[in-house]
């Protein structure tokens, strides 16, 4: 089952970008904790680039810290120039290629396969970003936050999925944030497959259920739309909390409540819209 996003930002890895040309050496070196050898590592030391080891427990969880300036960066996997953007569009900045990037990152594994990153993004001393990321056998999920230069989140998305026999879940979720903290607006899809009802031959069910929902809100307005095969429901909730409208149509139907399309529309790379 794919489930294709159409949002600002398409990156799930993290990585590297390269720094200013300096004169660089491989370094091999031991990474001490507590007057024990943890684990021998080779690093690539340039610029302001530092990394280290350390052992705690059953986990492995590695630091790292960076500084480079933009106009010398490669976009690579991360695109730090369209985070770059996203950043000034917050904050009504002026682009500049002598925009100073520094990054703090920590890369967690333990031995049973689990791990997560976390990763804090800095333009010129002001945080801009945050980055979360865990993953454990079927289950992932991840977070990206871009903050207003008084410290308060102005955009954020965020997705996962589940698998496991018979069932699957893709979602994500993308909120805007005005300048005070309150909430522009914020949608999440997601789209699961499991089956449909307990008739199994050989353990494989007879049929699928695949199940699209989505929720949108905004100025003061929760709308829940649920569409299993071919049929749809939906629930518009008021800002008193009070259910204002609910419906359940064939998939056909088109006599909708406008703000239920919208619900829809911000989901339309999962829902069937015709």
């Amino acid at each position: 089952m794919r489930f294709v996003t159409a949002f600002v930002l398409c990156f799930f890895a993290v990585v590297s970008c390269s720094r200013q040309s300096v004169e660089s050496m491989p370094v091999s070196q031991d990474v001490v904790v507590a007057d024990s050898v943890v684990e021998k590592m080779t690093v690539e030391n340039r610029g302001r680039r530092d990394s280290v080891i350390r052992k705690l427990g059953d986990e492995t969880v590695l630091y790292i810290t960076d500084s480079f300036l933009l106009g010398n960066c490669d976009s690579g996997i991360l695109d730090w120039k369209s985070i770059d953007d996203i950043a000034r569009s917050l904050n009504d900045w002026e682009y500049s290629e002598s925009a100073q990037y520094s990054t703090n990152t920590v890369e967690s594994e333990d031995e049973s396969g689990c791990s997560g990153d976390t990763m804090h993004v800095y333009r010129n001393g002001i945080k801009i970003m945050s980055y979360f990321r865990e993953s454990c056998g079927d289950v992932s999920s991840y977070t990206y936050e871009y903050y207003y230069d008084n410290g308060l989140v102005g955009y954020k998305e965020g997705g996962g999925g589940q698998s496991g026999g018979w069932y699957s879940r893709e979602y994500n979720s993308e909120a805007k944030y005005a300048k005070d903290g309150k909430l522009v607006q914020e949608f999440a899809c997601s789209v699961s497959e499991s089956p449909a009802g307990d008739d199994f031959i050989d353990g494989v069910p007879l049929k699928l259920d695949t199940i699209y929902e989505s929720t949108l809100k905004r100025n003061g307005q929760e709308v829940n739309v649920r569409q299993i095969n071919d049929s749809l429901s939906y629930t518009i909730i008021g800002d008193d909390c009070e259910e204002k409208a609910k419906g359940c149509v064939g998939y056909v139907d088109k006599d909708l409540p406008k703000i239920v399309y919208e619900a829809m529309e911000c989901c339309n790379s999962v829902f069937r819209i015709r």
